[in-house]
């Protein structure tokens, strides 16, 4: 994932300042991605990969890039878009995952991951509405201070 982020960081770096402090995060953080244990990951879950049947039933769609991954990777998509900080932790303990120090590092890890890899991708197609939308994604996972500060006390 680090490598796919590398390869476009030039790109991105003349569109938002948050890239270069998002890209440092995940070079110094790199080594802390320790996890023993590895789950069906979806590598793309967000609402245009969802669909609602006529019955209310949700559904995932289009696992073209599913991989056998930490399951931060998925989750912290999720969790930043959707899910209110207040709701962390309740939510994961539905998944069975508790919301430790460690954890929280993987998810934003790979937020930060996923999210810069999406805005070369939104950048290269001059989808410029989309690339708005991420760069504030972007903005509030690096200052997500709420569930740091919980975790610290």
């Amino acid at each position: 994932m680090l490598e796919k982020v590398t390869d476009g960081i030039h790109n991105l770096n003349q569109v938002d300042t948050k890239v270069s402090e998002a890209y440092r995060y995940l070079i110094e953080n790199v080594d802390e991605l320790e996890e023993g244990r590895h789950v069906v990951c979806h590598g793309d879950v967000n609402h245009n990969n969802w669909l609602l049947s006529e019955g209310d039933e949700l559904y995932l769609v289009d696992w073209d890039g599913a991989m056998l991954a930490d399951p931060a990777s998925d989750l912290g998509v999720l969790l930043y878009q959707y899910i209110p900080y207040s709701e962390w932790d309740g939510w994961l303990g539905e998944y069975g995952q508790e919301l430790t120090q460690a954890f929280y590092t993987r998810v934003k890890w790979f937020s930060i991951c996923q999210v810069l890899m999406a805005m070369n991708w939104q950048f290269e197609h001059n989808r410029k509405p989309e690339l708005a939308r991420l760069e504030i994604l972007l903005k509030k996972i690096m200052e997500d201070n709420e569930v740091y500060e919980t975790l610290c006390e």
